[in-house]
């Protein structure tokens, strides 16, 4: 006897009595095999006609969406006639009779099936646990720790405060970073209310803001707190056009031993040119940082004496002008 025990535990076999079994440790258990559904959230609320008795159909449809994303959690396609699930009193498979939610939550306990004829997921996950939320209470979750990703906002001086809060890039990023925390979607108003270190009155300024985010009173989906802080941005000055600046003819002499290039870098007509886009605009600019100048004659041509046509451009990538404008110079 001992001689066949030793045999049957080389195999992985158990012996008691007469009965052999197979021992089960199998590791090699598929990805899609619903034995590896551990869990599954409780609904929010069971709607029942008589809360003091409720029946397993009103069980089964207010548990179907989470069954539903219990399931994918192991086959992400999964759809709902991919299963079957019923629900039982325990974990032995004793048959459902009616629980009473008006008094207090109930636990029940449900089994997911692979549905014949399908291969998206396979086998039957065990007995799980559910409780069931008291008739008028809600199973909220607490969004405290919720991270927030920072928006990038650009501080309005135009605007106040008050007008943050109602920014909806920001209302999205908190709605986004809620959803990561509790899965759940969720709306400003209705399910929080933000408010800030700030005075609500007070004009929008580049610098930190603290922003506090607290579940509202009659959300049924969350509550709880929690802060996060932005940084709002400098706005960046518009840009001034430089259409129609005139600029008075600094009256240089030609100097045939030089090109027409170097006339577009002599410095007397950049100062001319800086001080027309001033009196236009009252910035200072800089040659080639803020504009570039170009004229009617070929670049590497000797100057002479007669009339030129300067063309003052604003570069790509000046913060203060843009636009184009011309006007005439003589050589003397």
């Amino acid at each position: 006897m001992k001689r066949l025990l030793v045999i049957l535990g080389a195999f992985g076999l158990t012996a008691t009595g007469a009965t052999s079994v197979v021992a089960c440790n199998n590791k090699n258990v598929a990805d899609n095999d619903l034995s590896k559904v551990k869990s599954i959230t409780a609904p929010t609320v069971v709607t029942a006609v008589k809360s003091e008795s409720v029946t397993k159909d009103e069980v089964k449809t207010a548990l179907a969406a989470n069954v539903l994303l219990a399931v994918q959690g192991i086959a992400k396609t999964a759809k709902a006639d991919d299963f079957t699930y019923d629900v039982f009193k325990d974990n032995k498979g004793t048959t459902y009779s009616n629980v009473n939610l008006k008094t207090g939550t109930a636990d029940v306990y449900v089994k997911i099936t692979a549905a014949k004829g399908k291969k998206v997921v396979v086998n039957s996950s065990g007995y799980i646990k559910v409780t069931l939320p008291k008739e008028g209470t809600v199973d909220k979750k607490d969004i405290a720790g919720t991270t927030v990703v920072d928006p990038q906002l650009i501080a309005d001086s135009s605007k106040k405060y008050s007008d943050l809060l109602a920014n909806q890039t920001l209302i999205t990023a908190v709605v986004t970073g809620i959803k990561t925390k509790t899965s759940l979607d969720t709306v400003v108003t209705t399910d929080f209310t933000l408010t800030s270190d700030k005075t609500a009155t007070a004009s929008q300024a580049a610098g930190s803001v603290k922003i506090t985010v607290t579940a509202a009173t009659g959300s049924t989906k969350i509550s709880g707190k929690f802060d996060f802080t932005i940084l709002l941005k400098a706005a960046t000055p518009a840009k001034k056009d430089i259409t129609g600046t005139t600029v008075v003819d600094p009256q240089l002499t030609a100097d045939t031993s030089k090109k027409y290039s170097d006339l577009l870098a002599n410095q007397t007509l950049i100062t001319a040119v800086v001080t027309g886009i001033k009196t236009k605009t009252s910035l200072d600019t800089v040659v080639t940082t803020d504009f570039t100048l170009t004229s009617d004659k070929t670049a590497t041509a000797s100057q002479a004496a007669g009339s030129v046509k300067i063309t003052v451009t604003a570069a790509a990538g000046s913060t203060k002008i843009s636009g184009t404008f011309e006007f005439t110079i003589t050589l003397k």
